[in-house]
This record gives C-alpha cells, structure tokens and sequence, in this order.
C-alpha cells in the first residue's frame, strides 16, 4: 500500500462532501489537460454546465481553482496520484474533435473480447491521429485494464514480419540479449504477463500470412496484450474488430444559419473547424467572410471530409482564397481511387488538389518538388543539396507552400500523396537522378560501416534508421542499373544494420536479390572474357552474408557450398577477399557447431587468426568468443574463460558496447 495516500476516513474528512460520480468523471478530465469546451463535447452537455460542475468540485474540496483541485485529488487519492508517462507520439498540432469515432474506438478496446481493434479506412483519412488520440484519452482517464501503459509503434517503412518484431521490441525499450532465443521469441516471452496496450500504425503492406502468425502469437502468449492496428485494408485475423474511418463531420449548406453575410454554425463541424485550424497556421489573421465560409464548407464537402484534402486547401489561403481555390477544382475532384474500400455515390480524387497547388508554383519550385520527389522516407537538406541541387531556400518556400514537411532532426519529407504525385510529374525525366541517389546512399551507409561496432553505434544506428528508406531505394537501383561497385561499396553497411536490427529476412532478401543480378551479369558476359571476374569478391561477400542471415539450415548450407566453391576456383582472387574469408569462416563454424562442436571450433580457430592477421579486431573478437562458447559446451572451462576474457578485452579497446555488454 501506499504510505503516502491517506486512509478512506482520513480521505473523507479532507471532503466538504463526498463527489458524485460525474464530479469525479469531470475531475479526472481536468487532469487530462481537457478544456471546460473539451469537456463539455466529450461528455455531451453544456459549457455552462461543466463550470457548475467545477464550482462544485472546488467547494467540495475546498479548493480556488483546477490545479488546487486535481493536486488535492490526487494527494488525497481520489485520482491516480501521478499521471502515466505516455510513450505516445505528441502531435504538432491540436486534435479537432471527432467525438462519435473516438467514443466508438475506446469504447471497442475496453470491451474484454475485443483483443484487436483495425482501423481501417483511405490513406489520409486520420486513421493514425484517430488510434494515438484514442490511446492517449485512455491513458489520461487513468484506465486501470492496462498497468505497464500504452505504446506506439511505426510501421511505415517495414516490410518483412521480423522487423516488426525488432520495431516492437524498440518502441518497448527492450534490448535484445545473446546466445538465447531468436529475437520473436525473446519479445513474445516479455510480453508474458504484462497488462498494455500496443497501436501498430501503418500496417498494410505488411499484411499476409507470417505477420498474421505473428499477431495470433504475441496475442496468445500475453492474455493482458491489446492491439489497436491502422491500415487501408482490414487484417482478415481470427478475432480482428474493424471499425471504418471515414471522413470529418461535413455541414450541410442547407441547415446551416446565415445571418447577413456571416455563417453562424459551419464552425461547430470538425471539417470546418480543421480547414480554419490550418488555414490561421498558414496566415494568422485569415477571418473569411460569408461568401467564403460557403466556399470553405463546399470544399469541405469536395473532399468529403477526408482530413488531408482539407489541409492542403486550406495551406494555401495566403495565396489562393477559398473562392477562387473551389473554382480551381470544382467539377474536377476526384476523390477516390480504384483500390479504396467504402466508395461513396460520388467518387472523386485529390489529383484536382495537388493540380491547383501545382501551379501555384514558381518553375525553380516544380524542378525541386521533381526533383525531390527520388528521396523516400525523408531526407535532410544536405542530401537535398548533394542528391538533388535544391538550396535550403527552395526548402524553405516548398515547407510554407506544404509541399514538404518539417520532420524531428532536421529533416524533411512529403506526405506520402504528395510524394505519389511529384514522383509521377517526375516520370522519366531524372533517370541520372536515380544513380545519383544511389551514389550517395550508398557511400553514405558505407562511411558508417565501421562506427556500427564501436562506441556510435547507436547514433549510427538512428542515422540509418532514419534513412533506411532511401536505403533500400539506393539498393535497389544499383541492382537495376548494374552498378556492383555500388552494392560492393554499401553490403557491409547495409547487412550490418539488418544484422543489428535483427532484420534478418529482409537481410537475406537483400543479398538474394544482389546475388541473381549479380550471376545473370556474369552468364550474360561470360564469353566475353575468360579472366576471372573482380566481382567475385563481391559474390564471396553477398554469399557470406546471405548464409549469416537466413534461418533455414539446408539453405544456408547451399550458400556456404557456393561460396566455399568459389574460394577453391583457382582463378579466384582470394587475397583480396580475406575480410571476407574470415566473416565466412565464423559463419561455418556456426552453422556447424550444433551437430559437430569440435569442427565448428576448427572454423572459429582458423576465422580468429585470419582476423588478428588482417588486424581486423571486430571479427578476431567474434571468432574468439565463439570459439569461447564452445569451449565451455565442451566443458574446457578454463580455455574458454581465458578467450572470453581477451574477446572482453578486444571489445573494450575498440569500444564495441554491445558486445562488452
């Protein structure tokens, strides 16, 4: 019990008079930070009637104000004595009320059935703002159904199941340790037990068979576990609650009050209320008259209250007003595309929206959104000086224009619409855009190979999972393009942060897919030439890799055969590969010291002298501590403490933390 709460009597006698439970009920609500307007929407009444209620409390409590009230409440125990620390995101801008959606999501989650609630709706339609306002409110209305809290989790850039393991698993704090389970394990065994929340945003091209297996997993194990999950698409999961998103409360002109040339309730609506939010961000004395209240409402009902169609309306009000922006695109909104569930009578699209921006342009402008259309996932302004030549001044323009966003750490990014029609406007103009991307991601991920084993290995790593987007990407069109020295350049990089991340399948995919470009290059060229090819370091290298990161023993077995082939080819250049050599040799000795822990030894022996050979102190370190552990298996305790002990060493002369750790 807690020794600083006061007792029931001695509670009691703090109290004028005990509260009723809707006092309480609005109690609670002030110490969330909700307005007596906030209020008084979230529980249907009147403002005046929340300050009676406040009156009340605070002659109850004896008390002058809020902050009296909700710091005597929470002394005396009648609130949580402190509020929860929200591992949320907090968003940029206020919430404009959509009460009916987030009564019914709340609602949906506490219900005991339900353990997955999917929001499933368009893109853009305030599906994410929906989920972490919902699980904030929970959170702040002291919700007792989960003690270890609420957390989020993006999933905007994850493709494979397992690095929605690794995402979890770093929304959680929760740091992987070695020589146990494989890493969906380990998460799924501290989930055991706990009694929380989880918003997983941004799911669906993650959906399919795997990641289903692993939602039903991580449900099963942990009986107190709640999912709430976003995506355009419904999950189709054993158990799943959908609830559909759909657009932002939208007035009727015909209902609507005009007095003389003003509207007297179109506000009151949260479409409207969003438009007018957004439009006084972008110019803070915007005051519309009546005859662009009706145009503000118009194009609120255009758009159907999707969220982002509204914000980009509104971004422009400082040079374009909502008449002449409804004359722009009306007769011409399209607002669904073909891939959308829940189409209305009228369909439309957003392309009229972005159209109407467009021109509103300068030329300079158009050239950089194209331009930056190539990055993916964001990207800072050196990137956008060194990728695509746009100034920080263009930036800035394009960021008052709404054409890009402002992220944390100095970064910048499109919304993910805004992205898809650049990149179309793009089309087949910036085809030496692409390599120049890649060049410079590539040499990017290449300059920070060595710091992911050393004491910035967790900056790097946040520098990479910033950019892991544009990664991919640069990946991807050095595999197109042929450009190996490319992929030679970023493979080490690259591999290491999946292998860090425990990203494996996307590891292996990575190296699977550079391996096949990489042989139909050699087959298309090999009567060409009969030397031997320098690009075998490179296949050495991706075989290694591959091997490293796949999970299936006979697999994996087939990938160490090529390369062990390869190395026995009497016109392979092995000298130059014996970094190479060495990671291969450990990766043996791992796959075989299951079965056979003496030649597994032999492996990590023969790794661990190429290693110190080539003055290489991550990899003597790692062969040195694998062949540790298989000492001690081997019950040779005393050799196996002396070679842990001097991996220790290594590790702490370069500063490597997590294996010191």
């Amino acid at each position: 019990m807690d020794e600083n709460r006061l007792s029931p009597s001695e509670t009691e006698h703090r109290l004028i008079e005990p509260l009723t439970s809707r006092e309480l009920e609005v109690l609670k609500l002030f110490a969330a930070g909700f307005s007596n307007k906030d209020i008084a929407e979230h529980l249907t009444l009147a403002v005046s009637t929340i300050k009676w209620y406040a009156r009340q409390i605070f002659s109850k409590l004896a008390v002058n104000n809020r902050s009296e009230a909700v710091e005597l409440a929470r002394e005396i125990g009648i609130i949580e004595s402190a509020p929860r620390l929200s591992r949320l995101p907090k968003p940029s801008t206020p919430f404009i009320a959509r009460l009916d959606e987030l009564r019914a999501i709340k609602r949906l989650v506490r219900e005991p059935h339900n353990r997955l609630v999917t929001l499933v709706g368009l893109g853009g339609i305030g599906k994410s703002r929906l989920a972490i306002q919902s699980a904030e409110e929970i959170l702040a209305e002291g919700e007792t159904l989960f003690r270890d809290e609420v957390y989020y989790v993006s999933l905007e850039t994850v493709l494979e199941t397992d690095a929605i393991v690794s995402s979890v698993a770093k929304a959680l704090d929760f740091q992987f340790y070695e020589g146990g389970s494989n890493a969906r394990e380990q998460v799924v065994d501290y989930l055991r037990g706990k009694r929380l929340l989880l918003v997983l945003d941004n799911f669906e091209q993650l959906i399919g068979e795997s990641s289903a297996e692993l939602l039903a997993e991580m449900l099963h194990a942990a009986p107190g576990l709640k999912l709430i999950i976003t995506s355009r698409e419904r999950l189709n999961q054993p158990g799943e609650q959908v609830y559909s998103v759909g657009g932002m409360q939208i007035p009727e002109l015909g209902t609507l009050d005009w007095v003389g040339d003003a509207i007297t309730d179109g506000i009151a609506y949260s479409s409207v209320a969003l438009f007018m939010q957004t439009a006084r961000r972008a110019q803070a004395d915007f005051n519309p008259n009546g005859h662009e209240m009706k145009a503000i409402v118009e194009i609120c009902q255009l758009v159907e209250g999707m969220p982002l169609g509204i914000e980009l309306a509104a971004a422009w009000v400082p040079v374009l007003r909502p008449g002449a922006f409804l004359e722009e695109i009306r007769g011409s909104l399209d607002i669904l595309e073909t891939d959308m569930r829940a189409i209305p009578e009228r369909q439309r699209s957003l392309r009229a929206v972005f159209d109407a921006s467009w021109k509103q342009l300068s030329e300079d402008e158009r050239y950089a959104v194209m331009r930056l259309s190539v990055f993916r996932g964001g990207f800072t302004r050196q990137s956008a000086a060194q990728v695509a030549d746009v100034s920080i001044k263009v930036l800035l323009n394009l960021v008052n224009k709404s054409w890009i966003q402002t992220m944390p750490d100095e970064r910048y990014n499109f919304h993910p619409v805004v992205q898809y029609y650049a990149s179309e406007a793009a089309s087949g103009q910036f085809e030496t855009l692409k390599q120049r991307h890649a060049e410079y991601f590539c040499h990017f991920i290449s300059e920070r190979r060595v710091g992911l084993y050393g004491r910035r290995e967790k900056e790097f790593l946040v520098e990479l999972e910033a950019e892991i987007s544009n990664l991919q990407n640069a990946w991807k069109t050095a595999i197109e393009l042929d450009r190996f020295e490319l992929i030679n350049q970023a493979t080490d990089g690259y591999c290491t942060y999946f292998d860090l991340r425990s990203r494996f399948e996307e590891g292996a995919h990575a190296c699977a897919e550079a391996i096949d470009a990489l042989q139909q290059a050699q087959i298309a060229e090999r009567s060409a030439t009969a030397k031997p090819d320098p690009r075998s370091c490179l296949f050495l290298k991706l075989l290694t890799w591959g091997a490293h990161f796949i999970r299936d023993y006979q697999k994996r077995a087939s990938l160490i055969d090529q390369a062990q082939a390869l190395l026995e080819d009497p016109g392979f250049p092995a000298k130059e590969c014996q970094s190479t050599q060495a990671h291969l040799l450990c990766v043996h000795g791992q796959h075989v010291a299951w079965e056979d822990r003496v030649r597994g030894g032999e492996y990590f022996q023969r790794s661990m002298e190429l290693a110190g050979k080539l003055g290489d102190r991550y990899m003597q370190a790692l062969a040195m501590a694998s062949l540790g552990w298989t000492d001690w298996v081997t019950d040779d305790t005393d050799q196996a403490k002396k070679l842990l002990q001097m991996s220790l060493d290594i590790r702490r002369e370069i500063e490597e933390q997590r294996g010191i750790a």
